[in-house]
């Protein structure tokens, strides 16, 4: 029986992964350290497949090539209209992090 990455015994959590297709989800971060804790969470979950983006290139670029499902960009004190440049066309879902997510307002 699978345990859908919690610990947890959830019946029937394959079958559910695998009617529902696996996500593909691309990770933004400036920092590499940043970057790569969040890759090794989204690497961890069989639900999602992480897709590497190649250094040096732009975010809307990698969007637009790559094709991810979503975007998970950590924001580290970046403004989020500069974060998310050239992704108002992607047909992708964007998920960002902040580290304080009162600032967003403030933006």
């Amino acid at each position: 029986m699978s345990t859908g990455g919690r610990g947890e015994a959830r019946p029937g959590y394959d079958a559910m992964i695998a009617a529902a297709g696996v996500i593909t989800v691309l990770v933004a971060a400036r920092r590499a350290a940043r970057r790569a804790r969040l890759e090794a969470l989204v690497a961890g979950s069989r639900a999602v497949r992480l897709i590497a983006a190649p250094p040096g290139m732009a975010l809307g670029e990698q969007v637009r090539t790559l094709r991810p499902d979503v975007v998970l960009v950590d924001l580290d004190g970046e403004r989020i209209d500069t974060a998310l440049h050239g992704l108002r066309s992607a047909r992708a879902g964007v998920i960002a992090l902040d580290d304080d997510p009162r600032a967003g307002a403030r933006r």
